[in-house]
């Protein structure tokens, strides 16, 4: 009975937490099937409701109905060892593509519950659709909550959403969970005819009306899910965009809600509903479902049909150019009856579709970010994936600053700066490249991935040298912000090239498989991520690249990451767009890049055979392991360069590239003379060919100016020995 007793009331007491978040609560036994008249579909938020349950079952478990009612969709990973079910990896591989996390509860044979709020579609449930041993609860669903208790164990929470609100889905996992249309849109440019414009404003009306009635604590994910729904209306022309935001802010204060906040979710719940255009719930034609994701336009002086589907790589919006004879073969199976000249005829689908004056078409195809253009231009540019608002977020910058910067204001400022730029202006290169080195765990990642949330469909994260400096490189044509992880080694000479000209270029070549390679212009901005000593290939006089040595201070310091995330969840991420857009550019240059120690590093790593020789002579204090002298022969020379390269096992090369960058090296002659001349060998009358060194210490001065590094000279013991005299 003390049992019954205390279960009941820790279940009343999570169930109280828990409706004030706007969720669906009922009862299920321990079979964890419902317990109540209706089952899952009467859910409420009555908690005498729930009491009269639990006194009648007081073994009971407490369920949350899931999908639009609650606002919540569940992912279910189930760890069964008896089955040989372990959903867990499934995990590491979507947080890897960006999947957020937020809410999370243990089950008691250790599976894990993931709560994301509701996109504002439907999600239906399903069983291993996504993964092996990865289920999901949507609409029409429900799942356990804690602390239930069952024959098994107890569901306990692991982060509650009572601190930490369940995060959106993102966008690819959206597209594998929703269920495909039975039916195809019309073209969003096509006027809607009065069937279509009455199931708006049904539409319209009952979102309104579910905004205005929202309770408390459930208001503004309310607001966020029918604002959505409102989104996808403008975004098909039915409402003016301008109209259906003051109608959803309006709906929102009548709930309760302040104007500010109000606002704020608003615009952002139909920009992104914008992005998804309504469509009727009746049949559409077969030339309108083609529409749909299908549009006709140049690409330079070749017509392509475009398709607008997913990068199975970047998991980016991309257009897919598929060549006029291949679309007509892609539909060649299907036909359409169109009226000939004197009766109605049967035709291919696609070729009626390409000879169809309602086509969707455009002029041509470009990524211009942040320019307005005429609507006869498809433009890439998707924006920013978030809005600007004042908030919080402290911790994310204290992690820039301590961990990413090592602590430095200096690079700090630089930094921000760097980042605020390519907010402000996307339409320029980045210019220079960030390059972050440090162990694994150290937050390289954790601080690109969570910079490139800001930048949505134009974020892309690369793992090979290929997809960043090699062929087939299309994915970059519309990217704001690179990620290369562990994806460049610094060696590769081919490739430095390409790389040079994809952080400075103005533009950069790009190329589809099939397709002949085009110039477009370059936006990127680049950041590069190593547990390498050598990352990139750095000159003497380098400025492209901002070298950082990530702080090792919070390697695998998991609460430190997740109460950055939580703030990041919690308005971070609109805070920290809100202080770059704000941010004062005004005599920030991006070519003033700090000098630091691990760019010293670089360069040091990045030397050529005859420069890392002639910077060992410069440490030893003399050349072939004689003391330093005013003028040393050739033959010397180059024989202890050899030595040097045999004992090193590096390429010698020609004597004439060993002089030319010995010339380099030195401080330069005065005027009228050469460092290389001839002398007479003593007791005899021959003369040779050699160079002229100015002292140790005015050679070792200008090598060090000239890289840009102070050096520790120490003279070591193999350099005393005098050389022979001429």
């Amino acid at each position: 009975m003390t049992s019954a007793i205390t279960n009941k009331a820790a279940l009343l007491s999570a169930a109280a937490n828990l409706v004030q978040l706007g969720w669906h609560l009922f009862m299920c036994g321990p079979d964890k099937k419902p317990r109540q008249q209706g089952g899952f579909k009467n859910a409420s938020s009555d908690i005498a409701r729930l009491d009269k349950a639990l006194t009648r079952h007081p073994d009971g478990m407490l369920a949350v109905r899931t999908g639009a009612e609650s606002g919540l969709v569940v992912i279910d990973i189930d760890v069964d060892e008896t089955k040989g079910v372990d959903g867990r990896p499934w995990i590491e591989e979507a947080r890897a593509k960006g999947l957020p996390l937020g809410p999370m509860s243990m089950t008691p044979r250790d599976g894990l519950h993931l709560y994301f709020s509701h996109p504002g579609e439907r999600i239906p449930c399903s069983a291993g659709r996504i993964a092996s041993g990865v289920d999901v609860r949507g609409d029409d669903g429900y799942i356990i909550v804690p602390p239930s208790c069952s024959p098994v164990g107890q569901y306990s929470w692991q982060t509650s959403p009572v601190y930490v609100p369940p995060p959106p889905l993102p966008d690819w996992l959206i597209t594998i969970l929703k269920p495909q249309p039975a039916a195809s849109v019309e073209e969003p440019n096509t006027p809607l005819n009065g069937g279509d414009l009455e199931e708006v404003a049904s539409d319209l009306s009952e979102c309104l009306t579910r905004i205005r009635e929202a309770a408390s604590g459930s208001r503004n994910d309310t607001l966020n899910r029918k604002g959505f729904i409102v989104g996808k209306m403008v975004g098909a022309g039915a409402i003016a965009h301008d109209d259906a935001l003051d109608q959803v802010i309006r709906a929102a204060m009548a709930a309760g809600l302040e104007e500010a906040e109000a606002r704020k979710t608003a615009i952002g719940a139909i920009r992104a509903g914008m992005k998804r255009p309504w469509s009727p719930r009746r049949s559409a034609p077969d030339l309108s479902r083609i529409n749909r994701d299908h549009f006709y336009a140049l690409d330079g002086r070749t017509g392509f049909v475009f398709k607008e589907e997913r990068d199975p790589l970047t998991e980016r919006l991309v257009l897919q150019h598929i060549s006029p004879g291949a679309f007509r073969e892609a539909f060649g199976n299907r036909w359409l009856i169109v009226q000939g000249s004197t009766k109605p005829r049967q035709a291919p689908l696609g070729d009626a579709w390409l000879k169809w004056p309602g086509r969707r078409q455009y002029d041509r195809v470009i990524f211009a970010p942040g320019k307005n253009l005429p609507v006869s231009t498809y433009n890439l540019w998707q924006g920013m994936a978030v809005e600007p608002a004042p908030g919080n977020c402290t911790k994310f910058l204290a992690l820039l600053h301590d961990v990413i910067c090592g602590g430095d204001q200096g690079l700090y400022e630089y930094l921000i700066g760097w980042i605020a730029r390519a907010v402000q202006r996307p339409w320029d290169p980045g210019e220079v490249a960030v390059v972050l080195r440090g162990e694994k765990g150290t937050g390289k990642t954790f601080f690109a991935d969570h910079v490139g949330e800001l930048f949505g469909e134009h974020y892309v994260q690369l793992a090979s040298s290929h997809h960043l400096v090699g062929n087939f490189n299309a994915h970059l044509e519309s990217a704001i912000l690179v990620f290369a992880d562990e994806a460049f080694w610094a060696g590769d000479k081919q490739g430095e090239g390409v790389l040079k000209t994809l952080i400075t270029g103005r533009s950069i070549r790009v190329e589809r498989k099939g397709i002949d390679s085009k110039q477009v212009a370059n936006h990127v901005h680049l950041i590069m991520a190593s547990n390498s000593d050598w990352v990139v290939p750095a000159s003497a006089d380098e400025r492209r690249y901002l070298v950082l040595d990530v702080s090792d201070a919070h390697r695998q310091d998991h609460a430190y990451f997740a109460q950055i995330e939580a703030e990041w969840q919690a308005g971070g991420r609109e805070a920290l767009l809100d202080l770059l857009t704000k941010y004062d550019l005004l005599g920030f240059n991006v070519r003033s890049v700090p000098a630091t120690e691990a760019l010293a590093s670089q360069k040091l790593l990045s030397l050529p055979p005859i420069d890392r020789w002639y910077l060992d002579a410069l440490r030893e204090g003399g050349i072939g392991g004689y003391s330093w002298r005013e003028w040393v022969s050739f033959e010397e020379i180059r024989k202890g360069y050899t030595d040097w390269c045999s004992q090193e096992g590096a390429r010698v090369g020609s004597k004439e590239t060993l002089g030319m960058r010995l010339k380099v090296l030195m401080p330069p002659a005065t005027e009228g003379r050469s460092r290389r001349c001839q002398r007479t060998v003593e007791k005899t009358d021959r003369r040779i060919w050699g160079y002229e060194f100015p002292p140790l210490d005015e050679c070792r001065n200008y090598f060090s100016r000239k890289f840009g590094i102070e050096f520790e000279w120490v003279t070591s013991d193999t350099g005393t020995t005098p050389g022979p005299e001429y």
